[in-house]
């Protein structure tokens, strides 16, 4: 087993504060994905990925506020390639999901 090093606190603070962050962000992509369904009929499913993904950058950077200037072309090419691939994910199964008949649609 590999130990990485702690700032402070022991591993058993890290594991449990590595735990919670997995259940929020189920909980956070869940009910994302629940909203986001139940708008189908008023603004398609194109304008529910669009305004998951604008919500989701507002808030990170609200949150986290990234630094661009520290940034490489490389790094952001990454994070640009990495923001495309989860758009059209999205964009394609909620287009799947748009398209069958669930429940009493």
């Amino acid at each position: 087993m590999v130990r990485t090093p702690h700032r402070g606190g022991s591993a058993r603070d890290s594991t449990a504060q590595g735990v919670l962050l997995v259940v929020a962000a189920t909980l956070v992509t869940q009910t994302g994905a629940a909203i986001a369904v139940s708008l189908f009929d008023e603004i398609g499913a194109l304008g529910a990925v669009f305004l998951r993904l604008a919500m989701a950058a507002v808030v990170l950077c609200a949150v986290v506020r990234p630094s661009l200037r520290g940034m490489t072309r490389g790094a952001l090419g990454v994070v640009l390639a990495f923001g495309v691939s989860l758009g059209g994910m999205n964009m394609l199964i909620y287009q799947a999901w748009r398209a069958c008949r669930w429940g009493s649609r």
